[in-house]
């Protein structure tokens, strides 16, 4: 690689105050989980698709790889660089404008780098929705979303990011732009390649733009938080709220663990407050249905938590009757995650798994059981929570903290590699996937392929081939090792 031409290239492209070096560098290098990846030679921060394109042709003709980011909230370690390649990271913090939003259409085009929460915004102003929504709405970008396929919240009843895209404009490898922001709802004119680039994080091309999907806005819903009376009646509850008809948008399941920790870090009110320890319980589900017009979402809400008392499911429940009340219920479940609460979180085993629904409650107790069968004597302790209704539960396997008799760093490595061996294994033989929302990244680059038929891993390379012959997007990431003469 020439240096000298690349970075002389570079600020060609887009200026000099946008092509990074030196110390500045470091605010691109570590992620939410407080893994701090290798520092690579120079961030560059192009405006428009077209110096996007610029820079991919400069890269290209240095042979200088590729890191495209986000907002930098992946939990996968797809958006930092490698050890062994990708010098350049390309940002698209910059690329923030809303260009339509289209309320007869339902549609909005949006540059890659506008947030998840900017997008939210301006689809309720024309009351509409934009339904995909997670805990970092408000840094997450567009572009991340697609990149990774992006799911959270509303899973349940609105599907993950790529059931709310319906065109792309995509930099390809040689510089070349792909323009297909197709604002249509119906198109069967051959290959959707679209949804190619969904989900590669970054390994065929660069999203720069791209045509999303509104819906009609849910005007009454209802949260709860209710305490299950076990961790059966959670599926059992989640069955129960499906057969009214209404529209189930969220079903999370939430440790108490999670919730004391939410409370005495950030402050929230814990939504049983009150009531005494006999409303405390081990596990709690954060509940929101929506009605039709005309129908009293919280009238039903009512009736679906008193049929759940009576069937023995659930011992409390907290409605909210206030915006104040339903945003400090949700907050606590954006405030859950062991990297917001716990220091040494990035030492353990973290999944971002999801299993078929009937059994998710199988692969917690007998997750919990792994973790506490190969590192209990040391210390390590089993955390869940997440998505039931879609089956997706993050779960994490979490190291002693710093100061414990066995918290030193090659203890934690053997320990560490010896759950995620078992409960890899598990998620496989219960049908499921190792990543349900996170993406592949680096952390799973190595285990993904053991719940892939080896054709699969052959055929994806080969769409790499084709799209990217010199392996300069985002090498290392994603795709399972290819083995030897496949």
């Amino acid at each position: 690689m020439e240096t000298t031409r690349l970075l002389r290239d570079l600020r060609a492209c887009v200026g000099e105050a946008h092509v990074i070096t030196g110390d500045e560098i470091a605010a691109y290098t570590t992620d939410p989980r407080n893994v701090t990846g290798p520092t690579p030679l120079v961030v560059v921060r192009p405006r428009t698709t077209d110096e996007v394109a610029a820079v991919v042709q400069a890269c290209a003709a240095t042979g200088a790889a590729i890191v495209t980011q986000g907002g930098h909230t992946g939990m996968s370690g797809g958006a930092q660089a490698t050890a062994d390649s990708a010098p350049v990271v390309v940002t698209l913090r910059r690329m923030t404008t809303i260009e339509a939003v289209d309320p007869t259409d339902a549609t909005a085009t949006v540059e890659a780098g506008v947030t998840i929460e900017a997008i939210q915004q301006a689809a309720d102003d024309v009351d509409l929705l934009f339904a995909p929504d997670w805990g970092a709405r408000g840094t997450a970008t567009i572009g991340g979303g697609i990149s990774t396929n992006a799911g959270g919240n509303n899973v349940l009843h609105y599907g993950s990011m790529r059931d709310h895209v319906l065109g792309l404009e995509v930099v390809l490898a040689d510089g070349r732009i792909w323009n297909g922001l197709r604002a249509l709802h119906k198109d069967s004119s051959g290959y959707r390649l679209r949804d190619l680039f969904i989900g590669a994080e970054g390994t065929l091309g660069i999203v720069t733009r791209a045509v999303v999907k509104l819906l009609p806005r849910l005007h009454d819903q209802r949260s709860a938080f209710v305490a299950l009376a076990d961790l059966d009646a959670c599926t059992a509850l989640l069955s129960r709220v499906r057969g009214t008809g209404a529209v189930v948008s969220g079903f999370e399941l939430i440790p108490e663990r999670g919730v004391a920790g939410v409370v005495a870090r950030f402050g929230r009110q814990r939504p049983l407050e009150g009531k005494g320890e006999a409303s405390r319980a081990e596990w709690y589900v954060l509940l929101r249905l929506a009605t039709p017009r005309g129908t009293d979402a919280g009238e039903l809400m009512g009736d679906v938590l008193e049929g759940a008392f009576a069937a023995g499911l659930i011992t409390d429940a907290a409605v909210a009757v206030t915006p104040e009340h339903d945003e400090n219920l949700w907050a606590i479940r954006d405030e859950i995650s062991p990297s917001l609460l716990i220091p040494d979180a990035k030492d353990g085993a973290k999944y971002d798994t999801a299993v078929p629904v009937r059994r998710v409650v199988e692969f917690i107790r007998r997750a919990s059981e792994t973790v506490e069968r190969i590192g209990g004597g040391e210390g390590w302790t089993p955390y869940a929570f997440g998505h039931v209704g879609d089956g997706n539960i993050h779960f994490y396997g979490l190291a002693p903290a710093e100061g414990h008799a066995t918290s030193q760093s090659a203890s934690r490595t053997a320990t560490r590699a010896a759950i995620e061996e078992a409960v890899d294994a598990l998620v496989i033989e219960l049908g499921g996937t190792l990543s349900a929302e996170h993406g592949v990244g680096q952390t799973l680059l190595d285990r993904i392929g053991a719940q892939k038929p080896d054709i699969e891993i052959e055929l994806a390379w080969r769409l790499k081939q084709a799209f990217d012959p010199d392996g300069l997007m985002n090498p290392g990431k994603t795709l399972p090792p290819l083995e030897p003469g496949a």
